[in-house]
């Protein structure tokens, strides 16, 4: 099951778009939005993927790989978390949403002994632009290149599987690379209890950006026009970044 819950901290309610983003929409096609009204100090839920038959919701297709968007309409800023169960409910896991892209992410390595499934997600926000993204393994005092020279279409979710890429064994750690500012997650299976998790990406301090140009509902790729990045997308100032919180912050 997935859940994604939206808090409005505001003192006026806002209206909010839950936009779900389909890999491959080219053969999966696009989601309709879902669209909510938050009340002021209030939390409101969505039930993306829900196993209740007398809650069905077809709208997402189970099997799919998929991102999120959460965005207010009326420009309100609100928090957003999601909540995931493993098959038949077995663990649970919540993730905050991330507020900014990057182009240099670290991501946590649990040991293959523990692990069952170890993939990791790469989502370009963009609306109009490719991003090119390698993947790294670092560990041992050494680091080098496991895939590079990916591309990922603008709207479009990548992903990536460390244990078929070895990168669960032996400590080491995985790193993102893009040309440009993408977003990073990370589904982690256990076998022995059965468990999930979804520790975060760490964007590297120094390459975060503020997300523009994102990409709207139901558009499919064929839609688009490619072009560089904007001239006017600069890099957050580090100095203006917190530096000693957690990544979920």
């Amino acid at each position: 099951t997935e859940k994604v819950w939206v808090f409005n901290p505001g003192d006026s309610d806002t209206r909010v778009r839950v936009q779900v983003q389909l890999a491959d929409p080219t053969v999966n096609g696009t989601v309709e939005p879902y669209e909510l009204t938050v009340a002021a100090h209030r939390v409101v839920g969505v039930d993306v993927l829900d196993d209740d038959a007398d809650l069905a919701n077809d709208r997402v297709p189970r099997g799919v790989p998929h991102w999120v968007i959460v965005q207010s309409i009326d420009g309100a800023d609100v928090v957003a978390q999601r909540m995931l169960t493993g098959a038949e409910r077995r663990g649970v896991s919540y993730a905050i949403g991330i507020p900014l892209a990057a182009t240099r992410w670290l991501v946590p390595v649990a040991g293959a002994a523990a692990v069952g499934s170890s993939l990791v997600a790469v989502a370009n926000p963009s609306a109009t632009a490719t991003a090119t993204v390698t993947l790294r393994r670092q560990g041992n005092g050494s680091a080098g290149d496991v895939e590079s020279s990916i591309e990922i279409p603008p709207g479009e979710l990548l992903m990536l599987d460390l244990v078929k890429a070895r990168l669960v064994e032996g400590g080491a750690s995985a790193e993102v690379v893009s040309d440009l500012p993408v977003v990073v997650g990370q589904w982690l299976g256990f076998s022995s209890p059965s468990d999930i998790a979804t520790p975060l990406g760490i964007p590297v301090v120094g390459t975060q950006a503020e997300l523009f140009d994102v990409i709207g509902p139901g558009v499919a790729p064929g839609d688009l026009e490619t072009g560089p990045l904007p001239s006017d997308a600069t890099l957050v100032d580090p100095g203006s970044l917190p530096t000693e919180t957690s990544p979920a912050s």
